[in-house]
């Protein structure tokens, strides 16, 4: 199963053909998941654009669609443990980014995105 990274879900949103094709077929093969933070971000985003009212009916609905995974306790620790391992390693990821990633690892999904520094985070990743 699969999680969408924020990129793919605004290129989605956006009406990006190829993606709307690939997001239709991971969907025939089950649930398609989202993470909070990921959420999070797509609303900061929208009520940043001149469009915002026109633009939250369509987020809202898409949000409603998908299940959304949240941080939790075992979650939280494995975020620290992967910040520290990587910081040791000298290989940085930005905050958000690798919340979403072990929120993905955590539920045993693909986590799908455009963003090569997902590589680094040690979680299962499919680019598009």
């Amino acid at each position: 199963m699969y999680c969408l990274d924020t990129n793919i879900v605004v290129d989605y949103l956006r009406g990006d053909k190829k993606v709307i094709e690939n997001v239709k077929e991971i969907a025939s093969s089950g649930k398609i998941f989202i993470t909070s933070i990921s959420l999070c971000e797509l609303y900061k985003g929208l009520h940043l654009s001149p469009k915002a009212q026109e633009e939250l009916f369509i987020l809202d609905n898409f949000a409603n669609s998908v299940d959304i995974l949240d941080l939790s306790l075992p979650i939280c620790r494995r975020f620290g443990e992967r910040f520290a391992f990587l910081e040791k390693k000298g290989l940085t990821i930005n905050d958000f980014d690798l919340m979403i990633a072990v929120i993905a690892d955590a539920n045993n999904l693909t986590l799908i995105t455009k963003d090569k520094d997902f590589m680094r985070a040690g979680t299962k990743v499919e680019m598009w």
